[in-house]
């Protein structure tokens, strides 16, 4: 790490004069058009994980979790298994009351939405103009990449978690925001639970206390509207999610599938590793962060952005969840902490093995190479984690232009 001055003069330079960064940007904006187009276009053709049917179903007064568990789940079509928390169903209710080739284009540019929303709301708290072009970058690298492209194309939702986590963290002074946008984010487990557990670390328990009692409404009324209660109602999504998903390219719990008989919970020895990761990961920050309380945007950000490099390596994920690390080059971004070398490496890491990498899925099939290829995607993942972690601690005192300001105490 060096001085925040040091590296504003490092960072102004790019490598290269300020006209040929220009160019290189304007090259790269036709390539990022034309790949969010394709998966636009692939989304029209397919949308096959858009939870549409599920919602509608929730919607005719039927219980999508039990359903989809029974012997005839002929109406939810394609992948649309219902894994997700029950506030998503009732989210997406005005898209399901569309039909289906309509509901596929309307979500379609929905997901360009929440893109460009959360890629916006990142970039207005750059101030410096070489920290926004750099951040312009790696926003572009995204989206030429694989993993911006398949999350469109599949009618994935996990782009409405992206930007609820935006805004849980641009919003740590505004508890009722932000806890809106934590239970939204709640609906996806796998990013969920560790961002809860980020939020009760870093002292935000209005917030949590906002997201849980929205989510128990969200559960109530998902059980009035379906008949559904008692466990089967709480344990829906975990249960789908247990049974019927594919598995991911670079995480503990997709590794422990691998290794036998494809239950995510059956291999006891990695669930109970990838448990004890997360939970001594949050002890070491907790303890950290007893000597350097208060908010500060920088240090937040490159704590986030461990517990998404966490999550990743240990908690189930497919390819399309890696678009989330846009996040976390943000955070480094923001916080200037790496030199400019550094910066551009980090970025073109994060270009070729995350999100363009994964789409090669031979890389990951073919045993034993395979569980190799993911081993040292868990390795690479934690591994920055810890290091989000370490530079988040050792930042300098927060400088004043660079906290949050956006209200009251939480």
């Amino acid at each position: 790490m060096i001085d925040p001055g040091a590296a504003h003069a490092g960072v102004s330079v790019w490598l290269m004069d300020g006209r040929t960064r220009r160019w290189l940007l304007w090259l790269a904006l036709p390539l990022a058009l034309v790949s969010l187009g394709i998966g636009v276009a692939n989304a029209l053709g397919s949308s096959l994980d858009f939870q549409w049917s599920p919602t509608r179903m929730l919607w005719k007064g039927i219980n999508p979790y039990a359903y989809y568990l029974g012997p005839d789940r002929h109406e939810i079509i394609l992948a649309q298994a219902p894994n997700y928390g029950h506030l998503l169903y009732l989210l997406l209710w005005p898209i399901a009351l569309l039909d289906w080739p309509a509901a596929k284009l309307a979500w379609a540019f929905t997901n360009l939405l929440f893109l460009g929303l959360g890629l916006w709301m990142l970039g207005a708290r750059l101030q410096d103009k070489t920290d926004r072009q750099l951040f312009l970058a790696a926003a572009l690298l995204l989206c030429i990449g694989f993993s911006a492209r398949n999350v469109i194309a599949n009618g994935q939702q996990t782009l409405l978690v992206f930007v609820a986590t935006v805004v849980f963290l641009l919003n740590d002074r505004r508890p009722v925001v932000s806890g809106l946008a934590l239970a939204v984010l709640f609906t996806k487990y796998s990013f969920g639970l560790p961002i809860v557990l980020l939020a009760l670390v870093l002292g935000r328990y209005r917030a949590v206390l906002v997201a849980a009692g929205v989510t128990a409404v969200a559960v109530l009324a998902f059980g009035l509207l379906s008949g559904a209660s008692g466990l089967a109602l709480l344990l829906g999504p975990i249960t789908v999610g247990r049974a019927h998903t594919a598995i991911g390219l670079g995480d503990l719990l997709s590794l422990g599938r691998r290794l036998g008989g494809g239950d995510a919970l059956a291999n006891a020895p990695i669930v109970a590793l990838a448990a004890a990761l997360n939970l001594g990961y949050f002890a070491v920050m907790r303890y950290r962060l007893g000597a350097a309380p208060g908010h500060d945007l920088r240090r937040d950000a490159l704590l986030l952005a461990g517990t998404i490099y966490l999550s990743m390596g240990t908690i189930y994920h497919l390819k399309y969840d890696y678009q989330m690390l846009i996040l976390c080059l943000f955070a480094f971004i923001l916080s200037r902490a790496l030199r400019p070398r550094a910066m551009l490496g980090l970025m073109a890491a994060h270009f070729l093995v995350f999100w363009m990498l994964p789409r090669h899925d031979a890389l990951f099939n073919a045993a034993p190479l395979g569980n190799v290829a993911v081993s040292l995607m868990i390795a690479a993942f934690i591994g920055l984690a810890v290091y989000s972690m370490r530079v988040a601690f050792a930042m300098p005192k927060p400088l004043g232009e660079l906290t949050s300001t956006s209200g009251g105490p939480n």
